[in-house]
């Protein structure tokens, strides 16, 4: 479907450890839970509300360095959760219709939900490298949900409302992942309307309500993606535009949500950065840190990435002070989350920076340690490259 429209976050996943492994799938008897039927819209549709998706059940070739991958089933469930066994069903489920007869389109569904705010609860995706090595990446409750907060993602909903809240489908930028598309040009809105139309012929859409599943971590608004694709072309000042638009929906939502303030103040903060604007970009960045810390912890992956962020940013501008007291704590942290084994070569170019700005500080024994640490890294991993390549500021900017 050429309408719909995606870029791939550049931050590290809040789950991390929905890792490759045999687990079971969250089930449901029919396959969709709590679909809209006309009897029960009849008699409730002012007490609830109508929740409008399309998912992609179909396999996905050639996905990241898996030879294909396939969306097996997602979950949502109703905020403010009593529930953290994982094994208890969530509120909402919707299962593939069968691994081998799901076909590569987008299904609409329509779903009945009592009013309030529903985070994905789990997702379920198959990955085959070959037909005898498969596995699942998975997502459960106990790594989306913290304290009762959606880590993930989540949509509101009130009585008697219809709400659109996107395209699922699977992102193949690195491993296989859950991804939240949406519909956008060339072709109209009342077209998609349309195809909902033909399968609920009951359903009044006349009112009906473009309000994305919001997440940080598992798709992107559409001026974030506009943000980003102007980000990659080089064109900052598009860029800074668009992350502009994106922070200011972001602080104006009727409901405010820290998680994308953080994320859209972030990428603000870098693209003023590359801009030379250094002194909007370091309080843009510091603030983003800051957000990040109450929204999802101190010690969180997306935490770390505002900390390297800062590193770099300080060290580029030459404040090697600063840059070591951000490096001092984005390290530890990264070690902790594991990047020695899934990055070793990108952890060894950072400790080698960080041993650079140690020397610039005047500790010059602290610097040969880490540049030891570096090589070391490199020695233990003959042959590896990194997977991730920072993007640096321009030391031609004045301040």
């Amino acid at each position: 479907m050429t309408a719909i429209k995606c870029k791939v976050l550049c931050v590290l996943l809040i789950v991390a450890t929905c890792a490759l492994a045999s687990c079971a799938t969250v089930q449901s008897p029919s396959g969709v839970d709590n679909e809209v039927t006309p009897d029960s819209y009849a008699h409730t549709r002012n007490e609830k509300g109508v929740v409008i998706l399309s998912v992609n059940w179909g396999r996905k070739w050639g996905c990241g360095a898996f030879d294909n991958a396939q969306l097996m089933s997602i979950a949502f469930e109703r905020l403010v959760l009593q529930k953290t066994d994982d094994n208890r069903p969530p509120d909402l489920i919707l299962n593939s219709p069968g691994q081998l007869t799901a076909q590569p389109v987008f299904i609409p569904y329509a779903l009945f939900t009592e009013p309030g705010e529903y985070a994905l609860s789990a997702f379920d995706i198959k990955a085959a490298r070959s037909a005898s090595d498969v596995g699942k990446f998975q997502g459960n409750r106990s790594q989306l949900m913290k304290d009762g907060r959606p880590l993930g993602g989540s949509f509101k909903i009130e009585a008697g409302e219809t709400i659109y809240i996107g395209h699922f489908f699977l992102s193949c930028h690195t491993d296989p992942m859950l991804w939240r598309y949406y519909w956008a040009g060339p072709d109209p809105f009342d077209k998609y309307l349309g195809e909902i139309k033909a399968k609920y012929l009951f359903l009044d859409l006349t009112k009906t309500q473009v309000r994305l599943f919001r997440t940080t971590v598992f798709g992107n608004d559409e001026h974030e993606d506009a943000g980003l694709k102007a980000e990659r072309a080089g064109d900052y000042r598009l860029a800074e535009q668009q992350f502009e638009l994106a922070l200011s929906n972001a602080r104006s939502d009727r409901l405010p949500d820290d998680s994308f303030i953080s994320m859209a103040t972030y990428n603000l903060g870098r693209v003023k950065g590359h801009l030379c604007k250094r002194k909007e970009a370091e309080q843009l960045l510091l603030e983003a840190l800051k957000l990040e810390e109450k929204v999802s912890g101190p010690e969180s992956r997306i935490t770390n990435t505002r900390l390297f962020e800062l590193a770099r940013f300080y060290y580029d501008y030459s404040q090697f002070d600063r840059s070591v007291l951000f490096y001092s704590r984005a390290i530890p942290a990264a070690k902790i989350t594991g990047v020695e084994l899934d990055d070793p070569i990108n952890l060894a170019d950072v400790i080698e920076e960080y041993s650079k700005a140690l020397e610039n500080v005047g500790r010059p024994q602290d610097a040969q340690a880490a540049k030891q640490e570096a090589d070391n890294l490199r020695t233990k991993n003959p042959g590896k490259k990194a997977k991730f390549f920072p993007v640096h500021y321009s030391r031609s900017c004045s301040d």
